[in-house]
């Protein structure tokens, strides 16, 4: 990613991965893209229907490639080798967070992530997570208080997951192998 990231003419850059794919509602996200931010959020589904819904108060977690990024605003944050959150992007994505960048959270779904996949970094991580104890997407409740608690819920999961596996793996700042 880097390297197509140094060579990116644009003045803003999405990565994706090559078995993910953008839904139709990306062009919703797009038609938000005015300059204002510096990074543009939209959220996930996996091809399972779990749903990876990108907030303000995530703040490191949820690194993922659901984001178009000001290419100025990249700066010398890079991707790396070594396992920092979840998978590979998670050096970068810390680096984009910890120069406070102006952000818009579009609450679009624009981006299918095809997981789980037996073979992928993500997919032990993720299953070692226990993330498959969320709920599938069914039925939208209709109290918007109760959606919003709903994900609250799920996000205070995530993070406690999160930080038992980085207590259990040890793996903060130590390279993979």
């Amino acid at each position: 990613y880097n390297r197509c990231i140094a060579e990116a003419a644009g003045d803003y850059i999405a990565i994706i991965d090559s078995d993910d794919m953008y839904l139709p509602p990306i062009r919703d996200v797009l038609a938000q893209v005015d300059g204002a931010y510096d990074i543009y959020y939209y959220n996930m589904l996996t091809k399972d229907g779990r749903t990876f819904i990108k907030q303000e108060t995530d703040g490191e977690l949820f690194p993922g490639q659901f984001k178009i990024i000001r290419r100025s605003f990249v700066g010398n944050a890079k991707f790396s080798n070594r396992l920092i959150g979840v998978g590979p992007d998670g050096e970068f994505h810390k680096s984009l967070i910890d120069k406070n960048p102006h952000c818009k959270y579009t609450n679009i779904f624009a981006y299918w992530y095809n997981y789980p996949r037996i073979n992928s970094e993500s997919y032990s991580i993720f299953n070692q997570l226990q993330i498959n104890e969320q709920p599938q997407i069914k039925e939208q409740p209709q109290n918007k208080r109760m959606q919003r608690r709903i994900q609250q819920i799920q996000r205070k999961r995530m993070k406690r997951r999160l930080q038992y596996m980085r207590r259990k793996m040890g793996t903060k700042g130590k390279q993979r192998t």
